[in-house]
This record gives structure tokens, C-alpha cells and sequence, in this order.
């Protein structure tokens, strides 16, 4: 999410840097050197996390006939500066 009300701007400041640099990192290597991935990446962000996940839930809803059909991992950038040293990887059975 893009969006705060307290605690300034580093916690969604900082994902969201992070996700425009990963955007921008796909569009290049597809743009200028030909890579094409096996499967087709979506990139989404949303305001209104602050105000009880009101964005993210929206958006969810108008996809959630696709996600449930096609969706195999999901990258959560929001706590970048709060993690610890432990990583927490989920995925659909589809990943394999």
C-alpha cells in the first residue's frame, strides 16, 4: 500500500519504493533484453490499508475469480523495516 496516517512514511514509503524498483527492474529486462517469463506477473498496489485494508479488500473482490483460478505466489511488501531474521514463504500447490 501507498497510503499512512501515523507513523510517517517509512513503513509503506519504503515497500513501496521497493515494488516501483521491482516494476521498473521487469520492465526493463523485458523491454531491452528480450526476457519473457513463464507466466504472467501482476503488479498491485493500493491505497486505503490504513482506513482497515479497504483498498486491498476492493481489489481482492473484483479479482478474486482469477487469483483463485491462476495466482501461485503473492509478495507482501508492507513491513520491510519491521521484519526480523526470520522470511515466511507460502504458495499455492500450483508452484510446483
Amino acid at each position: 500500500h501507498h497510503d499512512t496516517f501515523h507513523k510517517g512514511a517509512s513503513r509503506p514509503g519504503v515497500g513501496h519504493s521497493v515494488f516501483m524498483e521491482l516494476v521498473r527492474t521487469f520492465s526493463t529486462i523485458y523491454n531491452y533484453h528480450s526476457w519473457k517469463p513463464g507466466r504472467s506477473l501482476m503488479f498491485a498496489s493500493w491505497d486505503g490499508e490504513e482506513l482497515g485494508g479497504l483498498g486491498s479488500t476492493s481489489w481482492l473482490y473484483r479479482h478474486s475469480k482469477e487469483l483463485t483460478s491462476r495466482a501461485i505466489a503473492y509478495i507482501n511488501l508492507d513491513y520491510l523495516l519491521q521484519g526480523s531474521e526470520d522470511v515466511h514463504i507460502f504458495s499455492s500447490p500450483l508452484f510446483k
